[in-house]
């Protein structure tokens, strides 16, 4: 909150008077009271887009001159409008899948049918690997062959659910779900380095993702 004699940024909450919040200004030392901005469709927007192309919530927050939280209001609200029909296919398929890490583990599964990442699992270790594999095998039950790098994690969580398709571990093969999971790092400011930004909640990393697999739906239909 802004005060509104000095325009400083350093207010703090100062009591309410009949029931509506004041300020006082630790910069002029004047009280006044506060009144929440409304923001257009459009600024909202544009704090999505900002979102999904690397920008963390504090600097959305500072350029749009609104709080955190209101960022954080405005990324919940817009996955809770997200529509996400399960895109199941009998067509026989050839499966990707990689790693990515975060402070919160993450397991990727690209369809080359799709041209797109098909499934995603939170977790680490034998766990996520059979997770992911569940998943996709939902969505794809024709799974032709199934390429991994050398992460033995799917190779040991494979033997143990004796799956039915061919598992080749090669990084030659795995090119279309790495460039994916670039995209994610280039994008998805809580995917950079854990000592710049991190996640504190699975839900809302489950959130993030989801709007950046369905950007193009995201990013055409206004608030």
């Amino acid at each position: 909150m802004k005060c509104r004699h000095c325009k400083s940024s350093r207010t703090r909450k100062n009591g309410k008077v009949k029931g509506k919040q004041r300020f006082l200004c630790k910069e002029c030392g004047r009280t006044f009271a506060g009144k929440a901005p409304k923001f257009s469709a459009k600024t909202k927007q544009k704090a999505i887009l900002m979102y999904l192309n690397n920008v963390g919530i504090r600097k959305i927050a500072l350029f749009l001159d609104c709080s955190p939280s209101t960022v954080l209001y405005w990324i919940r609200q817009k996955h809770s409008k997200l529509k996400i029909l399960p895109e199941t296919s009998v067509n026989e398929d050839i499966i990707e899948l990689d790693e990515i890490y975060t402070y919160c583990a993450k397991k990727n599964r690209y369809s080359r049918n799709r041209q797109r990442v098909a499934a995603f699992a939170l977790g680490e270790g034998l766990a996520a690997a059979g997770e992911i594999y569940s998943k996709i095998k939902s969505v794809t039950p024709n799974i032709q062959r199934i390429f991994t790098d050398a992460n033995s994690c799917y190779n040991e969580a494979f033997k143990k659910m004796v799956i039915p398709e061919p598992h080749t571990m090669t990084k030659a093969q795995t090119h279309l779900i790495e460039s994916s999971n670039s995209s994610i790092r280039d994008n998805l400011a809580r995917f950079n380095r854990k000592t710049k930004r991190y996640t504190k909640s699975l839900d809302l990393l489950v959130i993030t993702l989801e709007l950046f697999f369905n950007r193009s739906t995201v990013l055409n239909n206004i608030f």
